[in-house]
């Protein structure tokens, strides 16, 4: 009766696959759920920490006397390190596993909170976002290794949509909440609240977390020279060229440009901006489902990245000539749903490699992405303190700026050598 009741289950849960049934185990998809959602409260910290800068920055600005340059510098800061830290991540996770990967970084995080909570000038200030910006460097990265261990090929590109989604909800946290606790105790507070949930996420991960450390955990030189190959293969070229601008081009205005944008150009309150921010924020939790339920593939989503891009540079152009913040912050909040087609590049990434380098191949496409944050960043830095030597407003020049850069990104990735997939291939794959 009991060997029936099972088969009766089996049936019931249970799937063909090669011609055996595949029993859907509960016990093992729900332990690989609480591991999953514990990873997501990681990736939501990182995105808390990634945009910390648009909130504090004119506290530090004061009191350490920062010009326009080091403000940039400070604000892409934590995104050079992230990008830089990617590759070896990458690296650690296949060798070590996730728990050892982002707890033993996620370390780092915690320390740099802390050091920017003490911070006395502009060097530890940098020193605590380099910190948070390696220890933070796993963590989305890691949800998406842990997905593509324990979830079907089917469900990778849903269920890495709403894993973006989820960790966007640390946006949230860098709105009006943030924004309220910066205005009412400081800019150091922010650190310290952060600092304290970024503990807890650690506590987590050492606790909840269970995963295999890798069987080639001494095949390092294989793992390097397998990364050296992706980078030489013709389609790297165009996939790193769009990374560097896509999303840093949404983390340039959230978490730089937007907050002095609605402060000097319409006199928002810190608390005003955040408003703005969250808006925005909860954009960018919509946007990746949407795109993740978009099935088209090879060429087609090619043409939709590109379409996705020349969108981002208008919506720049418009807020470089715009007057009025209605304009404003309705861009701002089409900017945040727009980053959801993130999820087609690694759509687009994990088609054009060998299944068996593609989380190396994510680790570069998020390298780019994140240097491209820290160039950006500091770039626009330039572009601003430029303009107001020539008497040019520094909002239209720095928009300007990051619009063109968006269609030279678009043209580059259009136009530079793709997959072998599409060569001479008129159907989609």
């Amino acid at each position: 009766m009991q060997r029936d009741t099972r088969l009766s289950i089996a049936l019931r849960l249970g799937r063909k696959e090669g011609g055996r049934l595949k029993v859907f185990n509960a016990d093992k998809a729900g332990a690989a759920g609480v591991m999953l959602a514990t990873l997501v409260g990681v990736a939501a910290m990182s995105q808390v920490f990634r945009t910390i800068a648009a909130i504090v920055a004119p506290g530090p600005q004061r009191e350490f006397g920062l010009s326009t340059e080091e403000l940039g510098i400070y604000a892409g800061a934590f995104h050079l390190s992230f990008a830089l830290a990617q590759i070896p991540m990458g690296l650690a996770l296949d060798l070590y596993g996730v728990r050892k990967t982002v707890g033993s970084a996620f370390l780092l995080a915690v320390a740099g909170a802390l050091l920017s909570f003490i911070a006395t000038g502009f060097p530890v200030l940098m020193l605590g976002q380099l910190l948070i910006g390696i220890g933070c460097a796993p963590a989305f990265v890691g949800s998406l290794f842990f997905v593509s261990k324990h979830f079907s090929e089917k469900s990778f590109a849903r269920v890495s949509g709403l894993v973006l989604s989820f960790s966007g909800l640390g946006l949230l946290a860098t709105g009006t909440p943030l924004a309220w606790v910066v205005e009412h105790w400081g800019w150091r507070s922010a650190f310290v609240v952060t600092g304290v949930v970024a503990a807890a996420n650690l506590v987590c991960i050492l606790v909840l977390v269970r995963d295999d450390h890798g069987k080639n955990s001494g095949d390092i030189p294989g793992a390097i020279r397998e990364t050296l190959a992706i980078l030489k293969e013709r389609q790297t070229k165009g996939i790193v060229a769009l990374a560097l601008v896509g999303y840093p081009s949404y983390i340039a205005l959230r978490g730089l440009w937007a907050t002095p944008l609605f402060m000097e150009r319409h006199g928002f309150t810190l608390t005003g901006v955040g408003n703005v921010l969250l808006a925005s924020s909860v954009a960018t939790l919509v946007g990746p489902p949407l795109f993740g339920l978009v099935r088209a593939k090879g060429r087609s989503r090619r043409y939709l990245i590109c379409a996705s891009m020349a969108t981002s540079a208008g919506i720049f152009l418009i807020l470089a000539i715009s007057a009025n913040w209605i304009v404003d912050a309705t861009m701002c909040v089409a900017l945040g749903a727009l980053t959801g087609f993130t999820i087609l590049q690694f759509a687009d990434t994990k088609s054009a490699y060998d299944p068996q380098v593609v989380g190396r191949a994510f680790g570069i496409l998020n390298t780019a992405a994140f240097l491209g944050v820290a160039i950006l960043q500091g770039a626009t830095g330039w572009v601003a303190s430029t303009a107001s030597t020539f008497s040019v407003n520094q909002f239209a020049a720095v928009f300007a700026f990051i619009a063109a850069a968006c269609l030279l990104a678009m043209v580059a990735f259009f136009m530079l050598p793709w997959p072998e997939w599409e060569v001479g291939s008129k159907t989609d794959v």
